[in-house]
């Protein structure tokens, strides 16, 4: 071999192009095994790749170094800036370094509204090393604005990015600070004192930057040098034609390379005809259909994985292959690396050069940004209970004796117990409220919820105590360096030991060494700029020295030959990437910098170009199988994608004519949504695939005897499977339907809960008639709805009329003590103040200790109370002459406390069969007339009435006993005086019912009624009949446990005998 040769081998077969490269490098060294050599490859997985080549080969690497563009210009130049005390730049600190330096200069500068946009960084660091990668340095940028004499808006765009630029470069050089721009540059000043005579191998190299062309044409100065370039005429190389045309211009003699073996698949014809154009008629007739290139279409991402995984799984036990001859190129991997890392682990599918993840999506990353975000938030309930569940914080540390009763599941429950929100205050005064209540409580009721344990309690506020006062201790603005060690110091104490959480604790060492980036931020600056450094940040592993599918993304995978090639996420929009504007420089500008200043700087509009060759080089790594998939919905909003542009062009180039989206459905095999599989259980991928495809093929063949296998299997399927035909199946209610069917179960419900003279309250009846299974649910259960108080947007219908009662029975004991009664003999204008007045001092105390959602919705809310109270008062006003309120909120029953009006005493009720029960209750008002002879009972309704009433009747069918209860106690209680009626007082409506519910002439008959009611309700209740009652299932806080079927399944069962009893209170209005 002759000095200076130079030789372009071209081919865009991958095999070809390898076997020239091995059998050159063969040559070469046989002429002389000593003579050095260098490989430069575009990424480090194919330098490792054409290496082990020359290892398969039987060829030693004896003077044959492999690199790739950053560590060729590391091992040339890098000596030079250690030696002189400089280090390398990180890429987070790029970022931030232009944002002070934008900072700095203030409105100033063009580009300063820009600042907080979402990328702003990254997009102007991109541009900033496009402009060294075209040796456009600062003064460049200087002597373009004076050559091109610009004007106006286009003059200070440009003077701005002068600005920053110069700024930029600055700042390094005061810093001592180098980037892989500035590594280049050196190599281009240190190659020719390399006086070895070297020969220069570049392989895959498509696109040179002018940088890279200085360092290429230095490199080959007085050396041999060989490129194998795959490229073949035709569209889809168009995108390297300048790159040819310059390596000829270096005197490089192109050679195309043949292939010998002639593939007639489809795979082979799409390879050769990829981004050609088509004709009407078309000339080459396609072959025949066969597996080699196929498309897949599914529901959404998860699915895609899945369907992935089984394919792998097929070519692996079906066809022999081995995993590490297929290949996952990857168009978007930050949406499926980590879905198909989580999906291959879960099936045992090895994998090599998975792409790393980001240390924000590792747990002690996601820990990190949990914590900011709790300190952000302002201390939000349900971010600190997140936090903790991904921290999983050293308890014995911060806890001492009580980290035994650290139990964050129970700690969320009890805060949604105490209505905090957010807030260290909000926190503290509710956590001491519930802590108080706890201590007073005695006995656990009936209907109320599990009383929680008290050391709970104290270690969770113990911890809160903590946590509030470590965090606190955060200043409200801090250096980046500041942030960095006191985050740090916070993270530390809250999270658990792990290598992974050490990999953060050392980025965080590394940002607090960051003395140079001085800008004053806020916590929220910080946070936001840290969650930018986390996701930048790549997790450091083990290598994996495991053989296996190897899934990386399209660049890397591009110049690798595998025997399968599968590309997921073909939908338009995603891949092939929208084409965009450099906001900072538009293409325009470009071109009119490049002829002012001679240079090349690339055009953005050219990425399209870049991208479709890059996807054709994917296609070609595949020698065998090609699978192109693309999922027809978004995960997370349901939304309908559209196949990628790119699939309609492969059917085009195997079909020879246009293609429309009809002709890719044809093309496409199309998964459904349900069922989750439809094959054969040897395809299966899991268990629960398994399953079913066995179910599946029993049914086909009427033969369950296969099925044998599942209740030893599934411990719970013979269970499951009596459940659903005894629910499903059955004409009568049983066991799965809310009937306790076992005597020895029944007896002892009717012992424990509901023995013989029970008590039992008006509300808990009311329950019961509207849906016993909510009544089991909620009472024998106590299974209750904990709304989170961050989610609630308004003032809940139970806090309403808490509140309501609050603001009434204070009000009417106000104008008591200041001797205001009769209201009708009072100025209507001070008693609307007094009102506003009362009603104002308890929002204020209600809003302390209550949710009340959102602020400004809690102000619309407190102002249209005060209107419907207002309201009220004037019907009060006119009404009530003959009675004055006497009591408020006046209890009765078993352990109630005796009052001016009601005394202490059992009140009994005896039933039509003789059993008797006994009642308790609380009534809102009960007024006397001013005789003190007569008496009547008044229940405030704040919610919604049904079809503009209350209540659809006296007693709707058993669902309204709150007045009959009450007057019936009132009357028990209280004989000496003359009940004249117990009615409803709605605040939300501005007239009140003209004729009371219940009155003294009418009570004769309803009391049988009511005896009849609770007879039938108190029967079935002690006989367990809980079924579901599908007519009142709204609203209802268990709608997930009944499931969609619920009316289906009450329908079927009606007729069953025991259901009578209830049936009929259907006959009773």
């Amino acid at each position: 071999m002759t000095m200076s040769q130079r030789r372009l081998l071209v081919s865009d077969s991958l095999p070809v192009l390898q076997q020239a490269f091995v059998t050159t490098l063969r040559t070469f060294k046989q002429v002389d095994p000593l003579a050095p050599v260098v490989v430069l490859a575009p990424y480090e997985a194919l330098a490792s790749h054409l290496r082990q080549l020359v290892l398969d080969a039987g060829h030693g690497l004896l003077g044959v170094s492999f690199f790739t563009w950053s560590t060729f210009a590391r091992d040339i130049a890098e000596w030079s800036f250690l030696q002189d005390g400089w280090q390398p730049l990180p890429l987070f600190a790029a970022r931030r370094i232009l944002r002070q330096l934008l900072a700095e200069e203030r409105s100033s500068n063009y580009f300063t509204p820009l600042v907080r946009q979402p990328g702003f960084a990254r997009g102007l660091l991109a541009t900033l090393t496009e402009l060294k990668h075209a040796e456009v340095r600062p003064q460049d940028l200087r002597r373009f604005l004076e050559q091109a004499h610009l004007t106006g808006v286009y003059r200070q765009k440009i003077d701005s990015l002068h600005a920053l630029y110069d700024g930029y470069e600055r700042f390094l050089d005061e810093h001592a600070l180098y980037d892989e721009e500035d590594l280049l540059t050196r190599t281009v000043r240190f190659l020719p004192t390399r006086t070895e005579s070297t020969t220069f191998f570049l392989y895959g190299v498509t696109d040179f930057t002018p940088l890279q062309r200085r360092v290429v044409e230095t490199a080959i100065t007085e050396r041999d040098a060989l490129i194998f370039f795959p490229w073949r005429a035709g569209a889809a190389y168009e995108y390297t034609a300048p790159t040819l045309g310059w390596l000829t211009s270096l005197g490089f003699h192109q050679s195309a390379l043949s292939d010998p073996v002639v593939h007639k698949t489809n795979l082979a014809y799409l390879q050769r005809r990829f981004f050609e154009s088509v004709s009407l008629w078309p000339t080459e007739t396609p072959p025949q259909l066969d597996h080699s290139v196929h498309i897949l279409s599914v529901p959404g991402e998860n699915r895609e994985a899945r369907e992935i995984g089984r394919v792998i799984f097929d070519l692996v036990r079906e066809r022999g292959w081995h995993f590490p001859d297929i290949a996952v190129a990857l168009p978007d991997p930050m949406t499926y690396g980590p879905l198909l890392r989580e999906t291959f682990a879960e099936w045992g599918i090895p994998c090599a050069a998975m792409p790393p993840r980001a240390l924000l999506h590792t747990q002690a990353g996601q820990a990190v940004r949990l914590l900011c975000q709790v300190l952000v938030e302002d201390f939000s309930r349900a971010r600190v209970f997140e936090f903790l569940s991904v921290a999983r914080p050293p308890f014995a540390d911060l806890l001492g004796e009580y980290a035994a009763h650290a139990l964050p599941a129970r700690w969320d429950t009890l805060s949604l117990q105490a209505g905090i929100a957010r807030g260290a205050n909000e926190w503290r005064e509710r956590l001491a409220r519930l802590t108080t209540t706890v201590g007073q409580e005695t006995a656990p009721d009936l209907n109320d919820t599990a009383t929680p344990e008290p050391r709970i309690l104290q270690a969770l506020v113990l911890f809160i105590e903590r946590f509030l006062a470590d965090a606190q201790l955060l200043p409200a603005h801090n250096s980046w360096s500041g942030w960095a060690e006191q985050t740090l110091r916070v993270f530390t104490t809250y999270s658990a030991p792990s290598p992974l959480r050490e990999q953060v604790c050392e980025l965080f060492m590394r940002l607090r060494q960051l003395t140079m980036l001085t800008e004053s931020l806020s916590f929220r600056e910080w946070s936001t700029a840290l969650t930018e450094v986390l996701l930048t940040t790549p997790e450091v592993t083990e290598p994996d020295t495991q053989p296996g599918v190897f899934v990386s993304d399209l660049a890397t995978v591009s110049g690798l030959p595998f025997r399968a090639v599968i590309v997921p996420g073909m939908i338009e929009g995603q891949f092939p990437h929208p084409v965009r504007q450099d906001p900072f420089l538009l293409d325009a500008e470009r071109q009119h910098l490049a002829e002012v200043l001679l240079c090349d700087l690339p055009q953005r509009y050219r990425q399209g170009e870049a991208e479709r060759l890059l996807f054709t080089r994917t296609l070609h790594g595949a020698t065998e199988r090609l699978l192109l998939t693309y999922p027809r919905l978004d995960n997370a909003n349901g939304q309908t994608h559209s196949p990628s542009s790119y699939l309609l062009r492969i059917v085009e180039a195997l079909s020879g004519g246009y293609a429309t989206h009809t002709d890719l459905l044809a093309w496409s095999e199309t998964t459904p949504l349900t069922p989750l599989y439809q094959g054969l259980p040897q395809r299966a991928l899991d268990t629960s695939e398994f399953h079913l495809a066995s179910i599946e093929q029993a049914r086909a063949r009427t033969d369950a005897r296969p099925l044998g296998y599942l209740p030893l299997a599934i411990p719970f399927f013979s269970q499951a499977y009596a459940a659903l035909h005894e629910r499903s199946h059955t004409p009568r209610l049983t066991s799965f339907d809310g009937m306790i069917e076992d005597d020895a179960t029944r007896a002892a419900v009717q012992q424990r809960l509901f023995p013989r003279g029970m008590t039992l309250s008006a509300s808990a009846l009311e329950t019961y008639a509207r849906c016993p299974f909510r009544y089991f649910l909620n009472t024998v259960l106590g299974v209750s709805l904990q709304e989170d108080p961050e989610l609630l947007l308004t003032l809940p219908p139970r806090g309403r009329g808490m509140l309501v009662h609050e603001i009434l029975h204070a009000f009417f004991l106000r104008l008591q003590e200041e001797n205001r009664v009769p209201l009708a003999t009072q100025d209507p204008r001070e008693l609307a103040r007094i009102l506003e007045t009362v009603a104002r001092a308890r929002f204020a105390t209600f809003a302390g200790t209550q949710v009340t959602g959102l602020p400004v919705v809690w102000e619309v809310e407190q102002e249209r109370l005060l209107e419907q109270l207002g309201r009220l008062l004037s019907w009060e006003i006119e009404n009530g002459q003959d009675f004055l309120p006497a009591a408020f909120e006046a209890t009765f029953g078993i352990n109630s406390e005796a009052t001016t009006m009601l005394p202490s005493g059992v009140v009994r009720l005896k039933l039509d069969n003789e059993q008797v029960i006994h009642l308790r209750g609380r009534i809102d008002r009960i007024d006397v007339s001013a005789d003190a002879q007569r008496a009547r009972i008044l229940d405030y309704k704040s919610g919604k009435p049904a079809r503009g009433v209350p209540v659809r009747g006296r007693f709707a069918n058993g669902t309204a006993l709150q007045l009959p209860l009450y007057l019936y106690a009132a009357r028990d209680l209280r004989s000496d005086l003359r009940w004249t009626g117990a009615d409803y007082v709605y605040i939300n409506r501005a007239e009140q019912s003209q004729q009371p519910f219940f009155t003294e002439n009418t009570w004769a008959e309803a009391e049988a009624e009511l005896r009849t009611i609770v007879t039938a309700l108190v029967g079935s209740l002690r006989a367990g009949c809980f079924p579901q009652t599908p007519q009142t299932c709204q609203p209802c806080a268990f709608p997930l446990i009944c499931s969609a079927l619920v009316e289906t399944r009450a329908a079927r069962k009606q007729e069953d005998p025991r259901l009578d009893a209830l049936r009929s209170l259907s006959n009773i209005p």
